[in-house]
C-alpha cells in the first residue's frame, strides 16, 4: 500500500483554530486585516483617518473626512447576516477541511444554526470559492493527470464508458524550503468533453 506524504502535510487544527478566530473581537480583526491591509481607507473620497463607534453588535468606521460610514461587512460574504462572524468563520473552516464536503445538516449540527441557515450559508461559501478560483491560472511547477469521473454502470469499464466524464486535475506545486517534497498550493479541476490531444493541450 502506498502512502501519499500529500495527506500528512501539517494543516490548522480545531484547537488552533478556535485560538485564532474563537472569539467575534478576533474574526473582525482578521477581516480588517484582510479588507485593509495597509490600514483603513474610506470607499467614498480615500481618506485614512477614521473613527470607529458600535451599533448594535458590529464596528462601523466612519471617515473623518467627508463623514460616509462603512463597516466590515460591507460589500463581503458576511453583507446582510445576521449570523456572527464567528459563526461564518467556523463553517468556513469546515467546509474548506473536509475531505468528503460538510453536509447542511452537519453543518446545522456543528454550528447550532437552523438547517435553512446552514444551507444558505454553505451555498454562499462555495459560490465565493467558485468565484474566486475561477479565473486562476496556475504557475511554476504543475503536475496534471486525467481520470474519469462518474457512477459505477453495467457494461463497458474504463476509457469510454458511459456514465463517465472525462477531466483533468492539475496541481501547482512549490519545493519544500526544508529540503522535503514539493507541496501542493492550487489545484484545479477542469471537465472535459474528452481526451484528444487537441483538447488537452488547450
Amino acid at each position: 500500500m502506498s502512502i501519499n506524504p500529500i495527506q500528512f502535510q501539517r494543516g490548522l487544527s480545531l484547537p488552533d483554530f478556535l485560538s485564532q478566530y474563537g472569539t467575534e473581537a478576533q474574526c473582525e480583526s482578521a477581516l480588517e486585516k484582510v479588507r485593509w491591509r495597509d490600514g483603513f481607507r474610506c470607499p467614498q473620497c480615500g481618506h485614512d483617518h477614521c473613527t470607529v463607534f458600535r451599533r448594535g453588535q458590529q464596528p462601523l468606521y466612519q471617515c473623518s473626512a467627508c463623514h460616509h460610514q462603512t463597516s466590515l461587512r460591507v460589500g463581503t460574504l458576511f453583507q446582510a447576516s445576521k449570523l456572527p462572524l464567528t459563526t461564518w468563520f467556523l463553517a468556513i473552516y469546515l467546509i474548506t477541511q473536509a475531505k468528503n464536503g460538510v453536509s447542511a445538516l452537519e453543518l446545522m449540527r456543528s454550528l447550532g444554526i437552523s438547517w435553512r441557515a446552514a444551507w444558505r450559508l454553505k451555498h454562499k461559501i462555495l459560490r465565493a470559492m467558485q468565484e474566486r478560483e475561477a479565473d486562476r491560472v496556475l504557475r511554476g511547477r504543475v503536475e496534471v493527470d486525467d481520470a474519469y469521473l462518474g457512477g459505477t454502470r453495467s457494461g463497458k469499464r474504463g476509457r469510454g464508458a458511459a456514465g463517465k466524464r472525462p477531466f483533468v486535475i492539475a496541481v501547482e506545486t512549490r519545493p519544500d524550503p526544508e529540503g522535503g517534497l514539493p507541496h501542493p498550493v492550487y489545484v484545479r479541476f477542469d471537465p472535459l468533453p474528452d481526451f484528444c490531444q487537441t483538447t488537452l493541450a488547450r
